[in-house]
């Protein structure tokens, strides 16, 4: 978030995107980007991953349940045996 906000506070300067990308490390792809999106009010890194899918979906995340679900009822099986079933 703080790389975010320090893009947003170069644009607001009036820096031009190469600029900003220069400054701030960043490409001019990110900075095209993050002018299009609303601007940082806190710097929870958590919160802001959650509230707006930063990143690559979690591919795991769909299993979770059936995982929880098998060991609550098979507390001893082999991980292997488990990863068949999944």
């Amino acid at each position: 978030m703080l790389k975010r906000h320090e893009v947003q506070v170069l644009l607001s300067s009036k820096h031009t995107q190469a600029e900003v990308a220069r400054l701030a490390g960043v490409s001019e792809r990110s900075v095209r980007r993050i002018a299009s999106e609303e601007a940082v009010t806190h710097i929870d890194d958590a919160a802001a991953r959650r509230d707006t899918s930063v990143g690559r979906p979690n591919q795991v995340e769909s299993f979770r349940k059936f995982i929880a679900e098998t060991f609550e009822k098979e507390p001893r099986l082999k991980t292997v045996e488990l990863l068949h079933r999944a």
